[in-house]
């Protein structure tokens, strides 16, 4: 047992900067109350409901800059690289590598899920080429996978299009610049044409559907390019940067609680480039937070960091599992359910962790390997 223990919570030996852990833990413990508050009704919630479930938005919203900082970084370090077209199926690779063995595994767990309940199917074509929320609402079937399919579509699209762009160009800086452009431009002009033609449902089409959305991972990578370009200033100002995102909280907070979102013109178009934004200027002082040491919560930080991708797929479906349990016991007093909301957290947690260690963990390093025999 203390062997299982120890493998689970073994930290990677390659250093990881704690601010960036820092916000990817506050990123899922998020999405991690936003979905816990099934175990309650409205009545027990009152107003906090609300709180709840703005605070799973803005985890994601948190996750898509932090993904695109990461993507950022491995792209403009692959510069030389871009000189051939194989630097295209060496990126893919990897990154499948990296989101694909996690995401078969539940999509599977869904399914038979979906086949135990006898309930129907939806197109399983889509879920494999991540197009079940291209330019449609994402069906109620393994609910959380609208925002991975929206990664995957970026992680496809963003550097053949920049390849492209280097090929005409010639200018790396130059066509990195127009790429971002084109994917900050084209998603914020079709969400501002939805909403301006009567579109509404804020939730489930102007936050969920790929090409909308786009531009929400292109922030982190512009954080990415500026750290790089400009390091003085990436070092300098990063207080500035983190101060005006702070500020920009309270905004976005009081907005979020007192406006009709699917009525809004602003809350479906610009509202989302505001978050965006406000997380954007958190990175560089976080990028610049690291920590060796290694109490107790420094290392709760790093490992809910670490396992935060299999916490952010195994959570929902817990809770799905967890709340049905309750109502065949129906169990409707705060203290029960509230007993149950506990379980819900450690047991995503347990659970996530065993995925990383023995699933999510091994893809990683055959990843590595896969890389360097190639």
């Amino acid at each position: 047992m203390k062997i299982l223990l120890n493998k689970l919570t073994a930290l990677p030996s390659h250093n990881r900067i704690f601010g960036l852990d820092f916000l990817r833990a506050i990123a899922i413990l998020g999405v991690l109350l936003a979905h816990g508050s099934v175990f309650f009704t409205s009545e027990q919630l009152g107003w906090f409901n609300q709180v709840l479930d703005f605070s799973g938005v803005l985890g994601v919203e948190l996750f898509f800059v932090l993904s695109g900082f990461l993507i950022g970084s491995i792209l403009l370090n692959l510069e030389d690289e871009f000189q051939q077209v194989k630097v295209l199926p060496h990126f893919w690779l990897r990154r499948w590598f990296r989101t694909l063995p996690n995401y078969w595994f539940f999509l599977l767990l869904y399914i038979l899920a979906t086949w135990i309940i006898s309930s129907p199917l939806p197109n399983l074509l889509q879920y494999l080429t991540f197009t079940q929320n291209l330019l449609w609402q994402h069906p109620f079937f393994f609910d959380q996978a609208w925002s991975l399919a929206i990664e995957e579509w970026f992680y496809l699209l963003f550097p053949l299009v920049l390849f492209i762009m280097y090929r005409l160009t010639r200018s790396f800086n130059v066509s990195f610049l127009l790429t971002a452009g084109i994917f900050i431009l084209v998603p914020s002009t079709l969400r501002v044409q939805w909403a301006s033609s009567g579109v509404e449902q804020w939730g489930e089409i102007f936050r969920k559907i790929i090409l909308l959305r786009l531009d929400a991972i292109m922030y982190g990578v512009l954080a990415a390019w500026f750290k790089q370009k400009y390091q003085s200033g990436w070092h300098k100002n990063r207080y500035i940067f983190f101060i005006s995102g702070l500020l920009l909280q309270p905004i976005i907070w009081s907005l979020a609680l007192s406006i009709n979102f699917d009525e809004s013109f602003f809350a479906r178009t610009f509202f989302f480039t505001i978050m965006s934004l406000s997380f954007a200027l958190l990175i560089p002082t976080c990028d610049q937070w690291d920590l060796q040491n290694k109490n107790f919560s420094i290392t709760a930080i790093r490992l809910i960091a670490l396992w935060s991708y299999s916490l952010y797929l195994c959570n929902f479906l817990l809770a799905q599992i967890l709340s049905n349990i309750t109502e065949y016991l129906k169990i409707t007093s705060l203290a029960g359910n509230f007993g149950f909301y506990v379980l819900y957290i450690v047991s995503s947690l347990v659970l996530s962790g065993i995925i990383y260690t023995f699933l999510e963990k091994p893809a990683m390093d055959l990843r590595e390997r896969f890389s360097k025999s190639a």
